[in-house]
């Protein structure tokens, strides 16, 4: 507190004299005044227990300099000898409501430091309270042993150990807070409702979330009330088991649940915030299965605890299946003040499950009627539906809406468009443009998914080649004399930082209603480089060899296994090469660039031995099939498909036959091996020695 209030205070008393005439009662009046400025502060922010509910109040102190100002007279009455405990707490109070655990902890070693003067259980209290709302629960577990730890002369209060609880809620530690329990129960202290809310708070925020556990604990708080007891779950309580059961996640059957907590509320007259209607809308979402599909099971299995806590902790069976209908209608029983991008972005991700784009385009003309602002999140989401299911004329109507875009926003509208294929799918490069355009930096997905448009696009050309142009752009326009593979080279010397990339995407069409014809830039600056990774070679290599592009394919695979990331195992031989892994995209530029490495070191050996020995020869081998090696079982090993992802060969039979076929054809187009020779064994390709020693011999 010296560090950061002496010097201020000093200046005042030498310049106006006040400090030092101040007497005790002075400075006490003029904190309390203060501490009421801080309070009246957090008062018009919205004070509470509901989650967030101190912000504005810890903004509004902040922007009066309130608590600053109280530094400033507590350091005059340190240096005048009028410090007590009482003028401490005052300032320790208002650290409190603005979460300040840093500034309220130094309060603490201040007045340690001082003489004779000994912090009371109002101090600890209120500093364990600031490490709840700082965030800091190792802070407030060591304060709370602090106290027990004096000897007895402070005994620790309900109120104590329900604030380390709000600091173990916050951070999810479930089982910290079941100890204090137990503490509590020891010491003969009572429970009460912000006991029981801080434990359910606690399993909620815990990963994984402890639903059962969070229910149980709000069953204990009825079954109280219903004996007779103190402790009556309130709509904070009720609050946090709906929390927890949305975070309880996909298919686990809280949704009912949840509605059934809700009903409760509202035949109890409790008045739910907007954070509740967001849980509840979260809750229903993560059972919502597609139409027509059967719901999966309901939750986890009855527990062993016959108590009616434990049983009714327990989902029920659904009624029936959790549909975007039923989502749709909780939504709109919603009180309009209480809808917001919250409430609206779980609304999306239920539309996802449910594979319900229809549902997400009312959504969106939901929160128009009502006047509210999609931000960057819930336009994402939109977007995100839109884009898993193809539907992109609707990604590019719900992206013009869009006043401020972002990376993710174009990312999500590219990948409908590819997803979409035919003429949809050539609508991605312009719009890569046009990202590009408004300053926006790719990264590595964004590079891989307009790779994977393109592929799309080329895939739905007549032939080989064939220039890509945008549906809207006449055959005059600059894009007719720039192919798939071009844009698709350019995208990747743009990814390495090679040279700045041009494109002749043509015109974009940006949504329906919308100015079609616009011409687009044909050269941008480079962005950062981005390492490539197995999908976008794949991607990019796979194109290429469409396009007959052979040469431009190996480079591009020579750029792939000297980065690491193509031809990575570790049991590779110069004669003998596990091709097993590889996608048969990549199998052409994988045969040709392991009979290149022959090609350079045979006439390496040429050149070293000058005539003086024969180079050594030997037999070239290529596994094709991952059941060779053993250690990846019959029929299938983990192999790179050009999506990141391995799948099983056993799952997909016809790849590892595939590949053979592919590389049997090029190692005949070299006249290595004729074109109907039969493998001598399933999954390995061998040329003999001898034929390797004559074909060498003629390069």
């Amino acid at each position: 507190m010296k560090a950061e209030s002496s010097g201020p205070a000093h200046g005042e008393r030498e310049g106006r004299g006040g400090l030092r005439e101040f007497s005790e009662s002075t400075f006490l009046l003029v904190l309390s005044l203060c501490k009421a400025a801080e309070e009246g502060a957090g008062r018009e922010g919205g004070q509470g227990r509901w989650e967030g509910g101190t912000e504005g109040g810890r903004e509004g102190g902040r922007e009066g300099g309130a608590l600053e100002a109280a530094l400033l007279v507590l350091a005059g009455m340190v240096e005048r000898g009028h410090g007590n405990v009482l003028a401490f707490n005052m300032v320790l109070k208002m650290c409190e409501r603005r979460g300040d655990a840093r500034r309220a902890l130094l309060l603490l070693a201040e007045m340690r430091s001082l003489p004779a003067l000994l912090p009371d259980l109002i101090t600890y209290n209120t500093l364990i309270s600031a490490c709840a709302k700082g965030h800091r629960p190792r802070d407030a577990q060591r304060l709370v042993k602090e106290l027990e730890g004096e000897g007895g002369r402070i005994l620790p209060s309900l109120v104590t150990y329900n604030s380390l609880l709000a600091a173990l809620a916050q951070a999810g530690q479930w089982k910290e807070a079941m100890r204090v329990l137990q503490t509590l129960q020891r010491k003969n202290l009572r429970p009460d409702v912000i006991t029981y809310t801080s434990l359910i708070q606690a399993c909620s925020k815990a990963r994984p979330s402890q639903v059962k556990k969070a229910l149980y604990y709000l069953e204990l708080m009825k079954e109280a009330r219903e004996g007779g007891g103190e402790v009556t779950p309130d709509a904070v309580a009720y609050a946090a088991a709906i929390e927890a059961c949305a975070r309880g996640g996909p298919n686990a059957g809280w949704g009912e649940t949840a509605l059934r907590l809700f009903e409760e509320m509202q035949e109890r007259g409790m008045e739910a915030p907007a954070q509740v209607y967001r849980a509840l809308v979260q809750a229903c979402g993560n059972d919502v299965v597609p139409e027509g599909r059967a719901p999966t099971p309901s939750g986890p299995s009855g527990a062993s605890d016959t108590s009616a806590a434990m049983r009714a902790s327990t989902p029920p069976a659904p009624r029936r299946p959790m549909t975007t209908a039923r989502v749709w209608s909780l939504l709109q029983a919603c009180p309009p003040a209480h809808r917001n991008n919250f409430v609206y972005t779980a609304a999306a991700k239920a539309c996802e499950r449910g594979r319900d784009w229809g549902m997400a385009l009312r959504l969106v003309e939901d929160m128009r009627r009502l006047g509210i602002e999609p931000d960057d999140i819930t336009h994402g989401q939109l977007l995100h539906v839109l884009a898993s299911m193809g539907r992109w004329e609707e990604a590019l109507g719900v992206l013009a809406s869009i006043r401020r875009r972002n990376v993710r926003h174009y990312t999500s509208a590219i990948r409908a468009c590819g997803l979409a294929g035919g003429a949809a799918a050539r609508e991605g490069m312009p719009l890569y443009v046009r990202m590009r355009e408004e300053g926006l930096v790719p990264d590595l997905y964004v590079y891989n998914v307009v790779l994977q448009a393109l592929r799309a696009a080329d895939c739905d050309l007549p032939g080989n080649g064939q220039p890509l142009s945008s549906p809207s752009s006449p055959p005059s326009s600059p894009s007719s004399s720039t192919s798939v593979a071009d844009d698709a080279l350019a995208l990747y010397e743009e990814m390495c930082g090679n040279s700045p990339a041009k494109y002749a995407a043509g015109t974009l069409s940006f949504g329906k209603n919308n100015r079609r014809g616009q011409q687009l830039p044909r050269s941008l600056p480079p962005p950062p480089p981005v390492t490539p990774d197995i999908v976008s070679f794949t991607v990019l290599i796979s194109i290429l060899e469409r396009h007959g592009r052979h040469a431009q394919a190996l480079r591009v695979f020579q750029d792939g296994v000297r980065a690491q990331v193509l031809m990575t195992t570790p049991l590779d031989t110069l004669w003998e090469k596990d091709l097993s892994r590889l996608s048969f995209q990549l199998v052409r530029a994988a045969v040709d660039f392991s009979v290149g490495e022959l090609v350079a070191d045979f006439r390496h050996q040429l050149k070293a031995a000058a005539g003086t020995k024969d180079p050594d020869v030997q037999d070239l081998v290529l596994i094709t099939g991952s059941d060779v090696r053993g250690a990846r079982g019959a029929g299938g090993g983990p192999r790179q498909d050009g999506m990141g992802k391995e799948r099983m060969g056993a799952a997909h039979g016809q790849v590892p036959e595939t590949r053979q076929a592919l590389a049997r054809l090029v190692l005949s187009e070299k006249g290595l091996i004729p074109a109907d020779e039969e493998s001598r064994k399933p999954g390995v390709l061998t040329v003999p020695a001898n034929v390797m020693r004559q074909w060498l011999c003629k390069q």
